[in-house]
């Protein structure tokens, strides 16, 4: 599909964090038709849920009804959740299948993720091989690539392959790894599928807009209701979202990109310190702890209530262990596929923490700083809502 192209496409997980955004660009950056498949009873419901991840992804957007078609469904069941007439019209009529849907859960096992991971990437390889072949875009993960990254200092490669004994650690990696290699098996059957496996994914630069339930944004708000963070040896490789979705949609309108990997994690990883230390900026005071008193205080808090982020997450804090350094990534074929254009990835900044923190406060998920004017760019409620109309 060019960028001109006034054709159709499909979109799966178009009402999660990276979807919306997906969908957003995929509007803004072609004149296609995109069909959605969202969980819902009808059309109409599943047009009001995509309406709600449209305007939370892009604050004040509202559905184009031209331009969008909800498609009752669901990636766990056969064929997607539709019928065979409708699963055939889909498939005659589109001219590329963006696959982003996943079940995204770091606790959950395999076999519990296998029916949307595993199984829902089956049906959309079915429904873009039926009748004519249709390019394939799946949005994969870093994660896929398990223990190997980066464990011996190089750097993994694009066209690493897959077959290999590192370990994956949770049933997330390991189903999207099984999808992955589905993925490559259609590939060499024929399919032009491209492979975009983001890593630790941010908010948007401009607006502050988070994934509120992941890792990074769980660590910011435990450590600040804890009042304390890890002194780490660790390098943060988080990339924005406003990224990671352009460079998704400008890579796959390029012929040249068919059939291969792209790895889209930011080139210029910060360390958890600096992070740390951009918080207290901000104005929330943070005591600096050993990574294993820092484990005590928060076992100790958990214990007492389960009303800290990170309750849920305390397996991931061993004892003796701190958190695993970030992984090195060859980038070599999104740099490639990039160059010429406007896209680059913002590189992390107090300033664009200072956005995200805004946000967080703004929609409830932090308390405002005690002392708002010590707040790198704090503003009031008021002040803010004109900022995000002048942007």
């Amino acid at each position: 599909m060019k960028a001109d192209s006034t054709g159709e496409v499909l979109l799966t997980g178009a009402t999660g964090f990276i979807g919306s955004f997906l969908l957003a660009d995929l509007l803004d950056r072609t004149s296609a038709r995109v069909h959605c498949l969202v969980r819902a009873r009808d059309e109409e419901e599943g047009a009001a849920r995509l309406a709600t991840a449209l305007a939370s992804a892009r604050p004040g957007r509202s559905l184009p009804a031209d331009r969008v078609v909800a498609v009752p469904g669901d990636l766990e069941k056969p064929g997607l959740g539709v019928c065979d007439e409708r699963f055939h019209r889909l498939a005659a009529a589109v001219e590329a299948v963006y696959h982003c849907g996943a079940f995204v859960n770091f606790a959950y096992p395999y076999a519990t993720l296998k029916p949307t991971n595993v199984g829902g990437t089956q049906e959309v390889i079915r429904l873009a091989s039926a009748g004519r072949r249709k390019p394939l875009h799946h949005v994969s993960t870093l994660r896929a690539l398990g223990s190997l990254a980066g464990s011996d200092g190089t750097a993994l490669r694009e066209d690493a392959a897959l077959d290999h004994d590192g370990v994956l650690f949770t049933g997330y990696a390991q189903s999207k790894w099984v999808a992955e290699k589905i993925v490559g098996i259609a590939r060499a059957r024929g399919l032009a599928a491209s492979v975009y496996r983001p890593g630790m994914v941010a908010g948007d630069t401009r607006t502050g807009v988070s994934n509120l339930d992941d890792l990074l944004c769980r660590m910011i708000k435990g450590c600040v209701q804890l009042g304390s963070a890890p002194v780490l040896d660790m390098m943060v490789d988080a990339t924005p979202v406003d990224f990671v979705s352009a460079a998704i949609v400008e890579l796959s309108l390029q012929p040249r990109s068919l059939g291969k990997t792209f790895h889209l994690v930011t080139t210029e990883p910060v360390p958890w310190n600096a992070i740390v230390g951009w918080v207290r900026g901000f104005g929330y005071p943070l005591r600096a702890l050993s990574y294993d008193g820092w484990r005590a205080e928060l076992l100790e808090a958990t214990r007492r209530s389960g009303d800290n982020a990170l309750a849920p997450l305390v397996h991931f804090f061993p004892e003796g262990m701190a958190l695993p350094f970030a992984g090195r990534f060859d980038c070599r074929n999104t740099t490639e596929g990039l160059a010429g254009t406007a896209l680059a990835c913002p590189p992390a900044s107090a300033e664009v923490l200072a956005t995200y923190l805004s946000y967080f406060v703004r929609s409830g998920f932090l308390e405002p700083p005690r002392s708002a004017s010590a707040g790198l760019g704090f503003t009031t409620r008021d002040e803010t809502e004109v900022c995000d109309g002048a942007r």
